[in-house]
């Protein structure tokens, strides 16, 4: 995504909250609000930050043994 490593510290605190801020969708939306990708050949900003987003989703729900829309 970008050179350098980024913790989504807000998306941290949400899953240990628990409860409806733990939900896969708004962690999410979270870790894309934290992050900070360039524009390269490999994609836009914009790209990046929608894989991001999607695939934190997806992980969060198998990790509650879930599925989560795209």
């Amino acid at each position: 995504m970008a050179g350098t490593a980024v913790r989504a510290t807000d998306a941290e605190a949400a899953l240990l909250a628990g409860g409806r801020a733990a939900q896969p969708q708004a962690v999410a939306a979270l870790v894309e609000r934290a992050i900070a990708p360039d524009d390269d050949a490999r994609g836009s900003a914009a790209y990046k930050r929608h894989v991001a987003r999607v695939w934190t989703a997806r992980a969060i729900a198998e990790a509650l043994g879930g599925e989560v829309a795209a």
